[in-house]
């Protein structure tokens, strides 16, 4: 601490010694009584203490990673083939591709049908 604080320190106090001095005894008495009870609460521990805002705040600081780490997904950038873009660009095709399984499964019967019954 440097001089100057010192000395602005010395005179404050010595201003407020000559104020208290200056006040009534209710005044005083109920300044003693305010005093006591803040210190009676602050030995007991109020639940305004600081002792739980620690855990709190730490609970809170895990939840908050843990939910920024579960939402954030990483943009996976997969580059489109021409096929796939001619897919999404076309319309008039649809049927063709919702009925694929029938397509993919008719080459097979008809490769069936073409052997002959006795071979």
């Amino acid at each position: 601490m440097s001089h100057d604080e010192q000395q602005f320190l010395s005179r404050a106090r010595a201003t407020l010694n000559e104020r208290v001095d200056s006040l009534d005894p209710l005044s005083l008495q109920r300044l003693r009584g305010m005093r006591r009870e803040a210190l009676r609460a602050t030995a007991v521990g109020s639940p305004l203490s600081g002792t739980w805002f620690l855990p709190a705040g730490a609970m809170g600081s895990i939840l908050l990673l843990s939910l920024v780490f579960a939402l954030w997904q990483p943009v996976v950038d997969m580059p489109l083939s021409l096929a796939d873009m001619e897919l999404l660009a076309a319309t008039d095709k649809l049927d063709l591709y919702e009925n694929i399984d029938f397509y993919q499964w008719l080459p097979a019967v008809e490769s069936d049908a073409d052997v002959p019954a006795g071979a």
